[in-house]
């Protein structure tokens, strides 16, 4: 049993460990200036991040601007005709599929993970 014990250090160790989990803006832009890999890979990251953003935002926003006039009660009704395309059967159906896979996957994966900690042998690591 693990108990949670302070130790007690020296003050300066403690502004170091602080001083060294918190950098500025500034200390990040000598850090690139230092190494420009890690600048150039931190420009694409935030690049790819908001062109995914801008991407999700303009698909929401068409699918609302081209769906929204289309939106009626009809499209709720239970029953599927030729003349009355009704959504509310395939939507019931996608989520009875999804409880039912769900219920089948759920154990699966936890006594997969039990199975894995408690009764496997532990792999030799090299």
């Amino acid at each position: 049993m693990q108990t949670n014990v302070s130790v007690t250090a020296d003050p300066a160790a403690e502004t170091t460990m602080k001083k060294r989990n918190t950098l500025t803006i500034g200390d990040q832009l000598k850090s690139y200036a230092k190494h420009p890999g890690a600048g150039v890979l931190a420009f694409l990251t935030l690049l790819g991040a908001v062109t995914t953003f801008a991407l999700l935002f303009f698909l929401i926003g068409y699918v609302l601007v081209k769906g929204i006039p289309y939106l009626n009660a009809s499209l709720f009704s239970f029953t599927y005709t030729s003349e009355n395309v009704s959504l509310l059967p395939s939507l019931i159906n996608t989520l009875i599929m999804t409880l039912v896979s769900l219920v089948i996957a759920a154990p699966v994966g936890i006594f997969a993970a039990i199975f894995l900690v408690e009764y496997a042998k532990k792999a030799a690591v090299l």
